[in-house]
């Protein structure tokens, strides 16, 4: 729990520490806004959680690999139009808290992919929890904890809010294939989205051809 709290306060610290107190509220407005994107991650976590843990007791693993893989599509579907938003309107989006905020739209369009990816890997961290691979969750947090500041500490000095942006949404991208990997290696399934992605998109094309 400190670990994964620190790794969204891990770059706003270095900022703070090599940049200027503007530097530091032009990245937590950014940093705030990107965040709105884990909200549809939290929102899948609460569905399938207490289901993970079911199927798992049942050791049904093909229903889980449906059932994560159908997740983590659906919150990639709601997360789109979010990411498409911050990352071709990052000015617009900064601008409401003043045109002073604007500088940090491409630390906002990095941020934003890193969410992205974390969303589109699916529940990784609430199933790596709910199926008893908590020493693995906590080493897979604690290792993308001290990416994120070893990253922050070479980056930050020199890009600064671009920077810790940058560090931040690596450090988030490394931390989420490593649980993914985890994943497969622990219980033997994917929760990528992209096959049922493909099914509906193919339905859908299906019925509008009808």
């Amino acid at each position: 729990a400190f670990a994964t709290q620190m790794n969204g306060q891990a770059s706003v610290i270095i900022l703070g520490s090599f940049g200027s107190t503007t530097d530091v509220g032009i990245y937590n407005a950014a940093l705030k806004i990107s965040l709105l994107l884990a909200l549809v991650l939290t929102a899948i976590n609460a569905i399938a959680g207490t289901t993970i843990s079911e199927l798992h007791a049942k050791g049904d693993k093909k229903q889980m690999e449906i059932i994560f893989g159908k997740t983590s599509a659906l919150g990639f579907l709601l997360a789109l139009p979010l990411f498409l938003i911050m990352f071709i309107f990052p000015e617009f989006l900064l601008g409401i808290f003043g045109s002073e905020f604007v500088p940090g739209s491409s630390a906002l369009m990095i941020l934003a992919i890193g969410q992205l990816v974390n969303i589109t890997v699916g529940p990784t961290l609430f199933i790596l929890a709910m199926t008893g691979h908590e020493k693995a969750l906590a080493k897979a947090v604690g290792a993308s904890l001290v990416i994120n500041v070893v990253l922050g500490l070479l980056i930050i000095p020199h890009l600064k809010v671009f920077g810790a942006g940058l560090s931040t949404a690596i450090a988030i991208t490394i931390s989420n294939i490593i649980m993914l990997i985890l994943v497969k290696h622990y219980l033997d399934i994917w929760s990528l989205p992209f096959k049922h992605l493909g099914q509906w998109i193919k339905k859908t094309l299906g019925l509008a051809k009808l």
